[in-house]
């Protein structure tokens, strides 16, 4: 299917959605849907980010985003999205960052070797980012996937405003996620590895020296791992709340009303991806460090990465379909 809005019907009922700037949909309204059919390309209606991610500090991640059949492809009726080692060359051909001169660089490549005066990168992980041409604000998004395994994946199944811009390494957005590992804990001995799911908000804070993340999330824990099989993902966005279901079960909202502001303000694309490492997803002063051997701030902390991956055995993010339905004030 296209990604654009459906048209509205002439008897519409109230709805709070909105899409591409067209209002009319009635409550219950399919507005988007992938279901990721073998016969389709992705390009119908996703448009991949390209840009390496671990260009230093505290918020670096541990792969390159690239465009490539072998990190997003449709196998099966499902999208598969995998990281997998990257022994080619340091250019990202189609890189997609807007950012200028040392920053540009970092992000898409050069050929030259290693300098003091200009660092780069060790070899990295390769694996796959995208989003929606479609963009709504306020609605239901059904989401039927596998989360990845494996230690240090994290799965980005997120909203984001559209007017950030997709190189943003500190843009806003709500997501949902069951992290890859299977042993790993806070320092409360909370567990928060692969059989704990979370939803929630991201907020930056860009007031200060250095942008801060201001997080609020909730919970749900299970004796399984949610990448063990299919299960069905809800995020419910309303004007004053944010409610998230598993298998059409409630788990938990967010109705932070601070939080919350950013995202009245335009519409949201979707995004999905997978990706390694990070301080958002990994936080160093969260963490139980027995369980994390390796320092996000450390100068060679990509080096520390690659060396603890090296024989990870790592499964894919599977998404079965994606969909989005217009809502009433009730949330229906």
């Amino acid at each position: 299917m296209a990604a654009k809005c459906k048209p509205a019907k002439k008897n519409s009922s109230a709805t709070l959605s909105e899409c591409s700037h067209r209002s009319g949909f009635s409550s219950g309204d399919l507005l988007f849907e992938d279901n990721f059919k073998n016969d389709q390309k992705l390009t119908d209606n996703w448009i991949h980010e390209v840009r390496y991610r671990n260009t230093g500090g505290k918020n670096q991640e541990f792969v390159a985003f690239v465009d490539d059949p072998d990190n997003s492809n449709i196998t099966n009726n499902n999208l598969h999205i995998s990281i997998t080692k990257d022994e080619r060359s340091k250019i990202l051909l189609g890189c997609t960052s807007k950012k200028e001169g040392l920053a540009k660089r970092k992000e898409c490549g050069r050929g030259s070797r290693r300098s003091k005066r200009e660092p780069w990168v060790s070899k990295t992980f390769r694996s796959a980012n995208m989003h929606t041409n479609f963009t709504f604000k306020y609605g239901r998004v059904e989401i039927r996937a596998k989360m990845p395994k494996g230690d240090w994946l994290f799965p980005n199944i997120l909203l984001v405003p559209h007017m950030d811009k997709s190189d943003d390494d500190f843009f806003d957005h709500i997501r949902l996620y069951a992290r890859g590992n299977y042993v790993l804990q806070d320092k409360h001995q909370s567990a928060l590895d692969g059989s704990s799911l979370f939803g929630g908000i991201v907020v930056w804070n860009k007031t200060g020296a250095e942008p801060n993340p201001i997080e609020h999330f909730v919970v749900r824990n299970e004796d399984y791992y949610y990448g063990d099989g299919f299960h069905d993902y809800t995020i419910i966005w309303q004007t004053d709340k944010i409610i998230f279901k598993f298998d059409g079960e409630f788990f938990g909202a967010v109705n932070n009303a601070t939080l919350l502001e950013p995202f009245q303000k335009h519409e949201c694309h979707l995004v999905l991806g997978l990706t390694a490492g990070g301080n958002v997803n990994f936080n160093d002063d969260i963490l139980e460090m027995k369980h994390k051997p390796f320092s996000n701030t450390h100068p060679k902390a990509d080096k520390q990465f690659e060396e603890l991956s090296r024989n990870s055995d790592w499964t894919p993010l599977v998404v079965d379909h994606i969909r989005v339905f217009a809502i009433d004030k009730e949330g229906n």
